[in-house]
């Protein structure tokens, strides 16, 4: 109660710092507390006995950990199957380091597609349902909320032009896909890395296994990384569609069926393994991966 009646006492710029500082420290009560998404950890991310399908969902267990993991080291990477709740965790994160520590921001991913529809889908949906207006203006690919204090979401065509201009005392950047992401993009970001006060975040389906994306699992890297296996996913793990969006254990079956365990594309897409190709590869899976990318656009390969 006298922590209450001390809340209540302070003026609104006060009540604010001290709600950002709480965020910074717990990071997770920003997702509970201003994007209304529940917290509470459940054992082996197994729902318990009371809940039924429509219930809310909690964030699950390897996501906690990787937002935990971000605030703590600054730099993360993330391999990860299809399907997990990576582009969710992305967009969530996004608005965290936004509104929370004040940051300009980029995202990137290899197509305009990607950039549109998956991130900043997922973005604009989390900040149409935050408890409280979060502010700023939301456009299509950008955030703007001052001047100097802005996210901005582009494909990699001109990396050089959208990354080496910025200078301000927060900057985060989020490469989405970054498997597809070109080795170019990854020496633009290393004038970035140095700094403290720079968060960084790769995430993608391990496709190229020589690329940038790669580099960051690579012993002295400066990257905390995890990956997300389809098999951490709660839907697969217990056989039970729990979150509706993610992926089903009927999927990674038949994928298994259909690929074999050995293959690339199921090290890729389910186990979110790097290929393990060899010289002797017709075609590595990153260009059949950019080709597909280039039909979905509508743009085709001559």
């Amino acid at each position: 109660q006298r922590e209450i009646r001390r809340q209540e006492s302070q003026n609104p710029v006060e009540k604010e710092i001290d709600l950002m500082k709480r965020y910074k420290e717990k990071p997770l009560l920003f997702w509970r507390d201003e994007l209304g998404i529940p917290i509470e950890a459940w054992n082996n991310d197994k729902p318990p006995k009371d809940w039924k399908p429509g219930d809310p969902l909690p964030i699950w267990s390897k996501q906690r950990d990787i937002i935990k993991a971000l605030v703590e080291h600054r730099k993360v990477a993330v391999k990860s199957g299809h399907g997990v709740g990576k582009t969710w965790l992305a967009a969530g994160i996004t608005l965290y380091l936004t509104y929370v520590w004040h940051a300009t921001g980029m995202t990137t991913a290899p197509s305009f597609r990607q950039v549109r529809r998956a991130l900043w889908g997922e973005i604009h949906y989390q900040y149409s349902r935050a408890r409280t207006p979060l502010g700023g203006k939301m456009n299509q690919v950008s955030l703007d909320l001052g001047p100097k204090w802005f996210v901005k979401g582009f494909a990699t065509d001109k990396p050089m032009d959208n990354i080496t201009g910025i200078h301000e005392e927060n900057i985060f950047v989020i490469v989405d896909e970054a498997g597809g992401v070109a080795p170019s993009v990854f020496e633009s970001l290393d004038a970035l890395l140095t700094s403290e006060s720079t968060f960084v975040l790769y995430i993608g389906n391990p496709v190229d296994p020589t690329g940038g994306f790669a580099d960051a699992f690579k012993p002295g890297s400066g990257f905390k990384t995890f990956t997300l296996s389809c098999y951490d996913c709660p839907n697969v793990r217990h056989d039970k569609v729990i979150y509706p969006k993610l992926t089903v254990k009927k999927w990674v079956d038949e994928k298994e069926k259909k690929w074999g365990k050995d293959s690339s594309l199921f090290r890729i897409r389910v186990l979110g393994e790097f290929p393990q190709e060899s010289k002797d590869t017709l075609i590595p899976v990153r260009y059949i991966e950019k080709a597909l990318e280039k039909g979905k656009e509508g743009v085709f390969l001559p």
